[in-house]
């Protein structure tokens, strides 16, 4: 029996990539849990100049007002809306294909109710939102 004592031959494939590629993992993995996703909001918000001419109403345009009460009104001659279900219900019959709401709040109508007035628009498909303002005196 011969026995051959050479040294063994280097395998030609090259270097090992196991581990770099675990490394890549695990930073990716890391980046993954450690970073913070915003969800972006689905209602476009352009806030007009108080002391600038503001867009005339565009016909096509959904206007809504909030009294000082807290109550709602759909268009000029609408009748008064009191709560989130009636609202809700008539800002879904007065939409049809509509994108573009008015917001024509009093200065002194609570915060919730205009708040709820921009869920319940975002809720219907609402996507172009704007703020009706009076020119300062």
């Amino acid at each position: 029996m011969k026995f051959s004592f050479d040294a063994p031959v280097a395998d030609a494939s090259g270097p090992n990539l196991t581990p770099l590629i675990d490394v890549v993992f695990l930073l990716l993995i890391f980046f993954m849990v450690s970073s913070s996703f915003l969800e972006a909001s689905a209602i476009e918000v352009r806030l007009p100049e108080a002391a600038g001419k503001a867009p005339d109403n565009q016909p096509d345009d959904l206007v809504v007002f909030v009294k000082a009460d807290g109550s709602y009104r759909i268009g000029e001659t609408g009748a008064a809306l009191n709560g989130r279900d009636q609202l809700g219900a008539a800002l879904e019959r007065a939409k049809g294909d509509q994108t573009t709401l008015v917001v024509a709040a009093d200065g002194r109508s609570p915060h919730q109710s205009v708040m709820t007035l921009l869920d319940l628009s975002s809720q219907i498909g609402v996507n172009s939102l704007r703020f009706k303002a009076q020119e300062p005196q």
